[in-house]
């Protein structure tokens, strides 16, 4: 399904991404998830033989995948790269 609409759900997504890292805040509806429980083992019954799991909308996956990709190379390449090590000298 995701494969089918991902054409045409780009534009909206990115200017949804670039739209909250600019102002620096995450959309209210991103941050809602459903708690669902699964059935662990023994007795149906009994309330901690389930195991709460969070889902998370697409978007915000989406979101949380880009944001991460942007600060590790943000890290990796314009800071600890670009930082010259202490023991080099500057003068020549």
């Amino acid at each position: 399904l995701i494969r089918k609409i991902k054409l045409s759900a780009c534009v909206p997504l990115t200017g949804i991404i670039n739209k909250s890292l600019e102002i620096g805040e995450v959309p209210n509806s991103l941050k809602l998830s459903k708690v669902e429980r699964i059935y662990g083992s023994k007795y149906k019954d009994e309330f901690n033989n389930y195991t709460p799991v969070t889902l998370f909308q697409f978007t915000s996956k989406i979101l949380e995948k880009f944001i991460h990709k942007r600060l590790y190379y943000f890290f990796a390449f314009e800071i600890l790269f670009l930082q010259k090590p202490r023991w080099v000298s500057t003068q020549a």
